[in-house]
């Protein structure tokens, strides 16, 4: 089943061993990959493959029908665009946090003047 998850710990295996060209897929390759099943990793392959992130090449000789494959540069920069999304979120957080703060105050004040 793929998850978010997994598909990203394929992806920095992949990018860990350094894909800039095709990746001749090895058999022992899930060992390095605990959790990973061999329908997860083909799952996540496909989507990875579907977002644009690899370039897969297909084969019937082998097992999972996959021979190879390679990092394209979304994939390279998948982590770095992620890491800019999470602190922009954050960056709106933070300010939801100061203009609610704002408004409590703004209520208490104005519900003190009233009562006054």
């Amino acid at each position: 089943m793929y998850t978010e998850e997994n598909m990203e710990r394929i992806l920095s295996y992949f990018l860990s061993n350094k894909m800039q060209s095709n990746y001749v897929l090895e058999k022992n390759m899930l060992n390095d990959l605990p959790g990973i099943d061999k329908q997860d990793f083909t799952d996540c392959i496909d989507v990875m493959e579907g977002r644009g992130m690899i370039s897969v090449t297909r084969s019937s000789e082998s097992s999972d029908g996959i021979s190879s494959v390679f990092v394209r540069p979304l994939g390279l920069y998948y982590f770095t665009e992620k890491e800019k999304a999470r602190k922009k979120e954050r960056k709106n957080d933070r300010r939801w946090i100061i203009t609610t703060t704002i408004s409590v105050i703004a209520l208490i004040a104005s519900f003190l003047a009233l009562v006054r």
